[in-house]
């Protein structure tokens, strides 16, 4: 499919490859929200439960998917835009680390913690998307140097040859029905599982709040949805 000139990287990256892009998807207005919910262009509905939320603020993206209309979509995401619909609507989501995917040409430009993600109906796929996305950013704000080898897949490596991180304090946030899975049907497939301190979890909360408003802001000037004062 021909690449459109206004076309950011990743997008032209992919259409250079043959993807068919059939259109935008709704989302969470301004993208400050993790329910989805937008009262002014509709909202998009779980397609397991159309009476629930689907999650966001990727929130169209990830019911385009689990519906079935596309086999994936994007999403970008700086607090669980892409992961938070994926959980809500059954998917995978990857947000990659920040300088992995060039954000260039888009409204991400001024961002340091917002990447573009994917959602998928499994990993493996996710993986794939991931790697045809992986180009060597012109633009050196999203050049990460030594991040462009390819994503495997989990199930090409054994678990057994892993080490997975947890942290008990962060696991007990989540609902105890969660919590009981966690414990049940993860851990024992986790040979090599070991508790990690995250001392600066609360303050990196805090950090991330201020760090991610401040630059929604600034984006939002950029792209003239909020008057400059």
């Amino acid at each position: 499919m021909p690449v459109n000139e206004n076309d950011c990287p990743t997008v032209a990256a992919l259409r250079s490859l043959g993807v068919v892009i059939i259109g935008i998807t709704n989302m969470h207005e301004m993208g400050m929200g993790i329910s989805g919910i937008n009262p002014n262009r509709g909202t998009a509905r779980n397609p397991h439960n159309d009476q629930h939320i689907t999650g966001g603020s990727s929130s169209g993206s990830a019911a385009a998917v689990a519906s079935g209309i596309v086999p994936f979509a994007l999403g970008t995401d700086g607090g669980g835009s892409v992961r938070i619909p994926s959980a809500f609507c059954g998917m995978q989501g990857i947000k990659p680390t920040f300088g992995r995917v060039d954000a260039s040409n888009t409204s991400l430009e001024s961002s340091t913690v917002t990447s573009i993600g994917v959602i998928a109906n499994n990993v493996a796929d996710a993986a794939l998307v991931m790697n045809l996305m992986f180009i060597k950013a012109s633009d050196p704000r999203f050049f990460l140097p030594g991040s462009y080898h390819p994503v495997r897949c989990l199930s090409e490596k054994p678990f057994s040859d892993m080490k997975f991180g947890t942290n008990s304090e962060y696991v007990s946030y989540c609902h105890k029905d969660i919590q009981s899975v966690f414990e049940t049907s993860v851990k024992p497939k986790l040979p090599n599982l070991v508790e990690v301190q995250l001392k600066e979890l609360y303050m990196s909360k805090i950090a991330h709040m201020n760090i991610i408003l401040s630059e929604i802001l600034k984006i939002r000037r950029f792209c003239g949805t909020i008057e400059r004062r």
